[in-house]
């Protein structure tokens, strides 16, 4: 009865909008996004045979993004960390549990159907956060039931040593990996004075943690042990992805970036963002000669070219817009700045981005693009 209602709400939702966009979101959702993400590349060449010729421009094989089969089992220890160790007692002592079957084959079906799947991200994974709780919660209290002091003990002493670990070493890594590696550069926006400043917070707040932690347990404060194990935990997981997401956001709406280049503008200069905003924008530019090739430039000298030889323009994508329109807009000369991934996509499905186009076009030493 459940998984009736379960479904005539979904099937209320897809026809709701299968009736307002029509074919094209049939084609997408079931075609694309199940066909072409579930089913092996040779097979899926046979089933764009079946379709309509429609159908076949969204029946595509797409490569973002590909991992194997065991991604998730690498992965899932450490998006579920360290929670992911009550799933032990969990599985040996009560996987046949009546009451422990709905929330472990919801766990089981979603982690194997997205496993099948060719394209894997581990924030895919979170559906699976609710059941992993209530699995992780059930051998909680089978391991207290089994023995409260041992597992508590063992338990507590390997949080607190993690949370000692990951405080002293997590902040000096950071800080000397993060000019050299591009991910940690974009998520702390190349430490800056502010980033920096939350992540020594946050690594003292791991580190007062561990120790308070293993104090607690040293005096046989079980009650206590168990509430602050939980109670840390939920905290500094929520500064850390607070850490992230803060860093990320910054990235996604790209407003340091932003403010540095309006230092660097007259008040009456204005900047072009163009189908950027699904991308990390990596601070390397290049200029697209005429001839056909490509020169590095520097910040210093592109800031100095820029500034001296054209203008800077904002125009917002709006709906029904061709890329030409859009672009025909800007005054010349222009600064444009396009993200690599929409560049590459969008290179054989629209002429504006065709290399002749360009360069009859736009080029003529005044179009710039940031990879």
């Amino acid at each position: 009865f459940l998984g009736g209602i379960v479904f005539i709400i979904g099937l209320w939702w897809y026809s709701t909008a299968y009736v307002y966009k029509g074919a094209p979101f049939f084609y997408e959702i079931f075609i694309n996004q199940t066909l072409g993400r579930f089913l092996p590349k040779p097979v899926l060449k046979l089933f764009m045979n079946l379709f309509p010729e429609d159908a076949k421009a969204f029946l595509r094989i797409n490569p973002d993004h590909e991992r194997g089969f065991f991604y998730y089992i690498i992965k899932y220890p450490g998006l579920f960390a360290p929670w992911v160790v009550l799933l032990i007692p969990f599985f040996w002592l009560a996987p046949k549990e009546e009451n422990s079957r709905l929330p472990l084959i919801w766990w089981a079906v979603i982690f194997l159907l997205f496993s099948v799947s060719k394209n894997k991200r581990t924030y895919y994974l979170l559906p699976l956060c609710p059941a992993a709780a209530l699995l992780a919660a059930r051998g909680y209290f089978l391991a207290l039931e089994k023995g409260k002091e041992m597992f508590l003990k063992g338990f507590g002493y390997t949080l607190g040593s993690l949370y000692l670990v990951v405080g002293i070493a997590a902040p000096i890594a950071l800080l000397a990996l993060a000019p050299y590696r591009k991910s940690l550069a974009r998520a702390f926006n190349f430490i800056d004075p502010l980033s920096l400043s939350w992540i020594l917070c946050l690594g003292a707040a791991f580190c007062l943690a561990g120790i308070f932690l293993i104090l607690l347990i040293r005096r046989e404060r079980w009650p206590l042990v168990s509430c602050f194990m939980i109670f840390s935990f939920m905290v500094l997981w929520m500064g850390v992805w607070k850490s992230l997401l803060f860093g990320l956001e910054k990235e996604k709406n790209y407003s340091p970036h932003c403010k540095s280049w309006q230092k660097r503008l007259p008040p009456s200069r204005r900047i072009v963002f163009f189908h950027l905003f699904r991308d990390s924008i990596e601070l390397n530019f290049r200029r697209f000669r005429p001839e056909g090739k490509w020169e590095y430039l520097d910040n210093e000298r592109i800031w100095k070219l820029a500034l001296k030889n054209m203008e800077i323009f904002w125009v917002p994508e709006e709906m029904g817009m061709t890329y030409q329109e859009m672009i025909q807009k800007i005054p010349r000369p222009f600064l444009l700045i396009v993200s690599q991934r929409n560049y590459k996509n969008k290179l054989e499905k629209n002429p504006f981005f065709h290399g002749e186009w360009l360069l009859n076009n736009l080029i003529d030493n005044r179009l710039w693009m940031v990879f």
